[in-house]
């Protein structure tokens, strides 16, 4: 007996078996940039009796990039800093999924003149009655050590600019001028000092991020610029309370344009190069203040280096970290942690740090030398400082870098 084959069914196993395949065409293999680079993504996907519908970038296996339009092409921009093999994945209409052979390409860190830094800092400023006479001489002190040197400078808070309590509360006196809100007044202060950026503290938040946002905003109903700089925190979700939602810029923005706003990182430009600026908070902050639903990250080196590579990735080959943990140990171990961050200031342990020959307040001794000298994972110097708290100490740093912006030398 004669049985005829089951055609219909063998075609259709046969097309199940089969993939769709996919080939980088763009960047070209070996390819090398320098940063800031941007990548022409692009590929050639064979579709096999379904349609493609999305083609994904990885580097390194990270995803980059996705594309879920014909012809699936995107541009990388920024390109990530480093050697890395970039491969494309393909997905059709049946889930069906094929990877690319690796492209192997590589982007180098920016270069730039040799620079020379100063760096202003505070902490823990968190003004009290004592502020009525300790932020006049703290100004006056800043003012004249900027007008005794042409250097380029940054002026920095590592966070804790305010805390609640009669200075804070005086500011929603009718008489004040703040439109009945507290803490205006100490961020009119570190308007008046100049500071550029400022990492989120514990204290930021202890009356609610609503109070945190409504001293950051402009008022012109009485003439209140809110924060002319940035709060800064690369492991805060700034995204997840309503409060603060409203006011994130992009990553690694020029810090004038960080007026009102928050953000991980930003930039300050001096001298025509790029210096890039992260934040970093206690991961403690829902143990020891109010910051509404905002999330809070406790791996501060996984939340922060993707910062510091982003912002090498536009450009910079310096980074300052602001961060406010605590205790300046946490610091410390950050140190030992991440790649191509060259200095940090550290915030909200109070402790002095200080070189031979620095005049301390009567009764103030200094808990480490300043600065205090780390190794980075691969091999770079750190610089950690510290600069007491409460408007008694400007803190000033200078170091000077390389073309690379690496070898920083205190």
């Amino acid at each position: 007996m004669l049985c005829r084959l089951p055609v219909l069914a063998s075609l259709g196993l046969v097309s199940a078996l089969a993939q769709p395949s996919i080939t980088v065409t763009s960047p070209p293999d070996g390819v090398t940039a320098t940063a800031p680079a941007v990548w022409e993504l692009a590929v050639a996907a064979v579709e096999d009796g379904s349609p493609v519908v999305q083609v994904e970038y990885f580097a390194d296996g990270t995803r980059v990039a996705v594309a879920t339009n014909a012809p699936f092409a995107v541009t990388l921009n920024p390109a990530p800093v480093g050697g890395y093999a970039l491969r494309a994945r393909v997905t059709d209409a049946l889930a069906r999924t094929a990877d690319s052979a690796p492209v192997h390409v590589s982007v180098a860190r920016a270069t730039s003149a040799p620079l020379t830094l100063q760096i202003f800092h505070a902490s823990d400023l968190e003004a009290g009655i004592p502020a009525l006479t300790d932020a006049l001489n703290f100004s006056r002190v800043l003012n004249g050590l900027r007008a005794g040197t042409t250097l380029p400078t940054l002026t920095l808070s590592s966070g804790d600019n305010y805390i609640p309590g009669p200075f804070f509360t005086a500011s929603a006196d009718p008489a004040a001028g703040y439109n009945g809100v507290k803490g205006r007044g100490d961020i009119a202060l570190c308007n008046a000092l100049g500071f550029q950026a400022a990492a989120a503290g514990n204290h930021e938040f202890d009356d609610n991020t609503p109070q945190f946002a409504s001293m950051l905003r402009a008022d012109a109903a009485v003439g209140y610029p809110g924060t002319l700089f940035p709060y800064l925190s690369a492991n805060l979700d700034w995204n997840s309370d309503a409060s603060t939602r409203g006011l994130i810029i992009a990553d690694g923005a020029d810090w004038r344009a960080g007026s009102n706003r928050v953000a991980h990182a930003c930039t300050i430009t001096v001298e025509g190069q790029i210096i890039g600026i992260v934040g970093a908070t206690t991961v403690e902050l829902r143990q020891i203040s109010s910051p509404g639903t905002l999330v809070v990250k406790t791996n501060l080196a996984a939340k922060v280096q993707p910062a510091v590579d982003h912002l090498l990735a536009l450009g910079c080959n310096k980074v300052v970290l602001i961060a406010h943990l605590q205790q300046y140990a946490n610091e410390f171990t950050l140190a030992t942690q991440l790649r191509d961050v060259d200095v940090i200031v550290a915030g909200g342990s109070h402790a002095i740090f200080a070189a031979p020959g620095n005049r301390l307040r009567a009764g103030h001794t200094a808990a480490e030398a300043y600065p205090v000298a780390f190794t980075s994972p691969v091999g770079e110097p750190v610089f950690v400082v510290n600069a007491g708290s409460n408007f008694e100490y400007v803190g000033r740093l200078i170091v000077s870098f390389d073309e690379a912006g690496r070898r920083p030398h205190v």
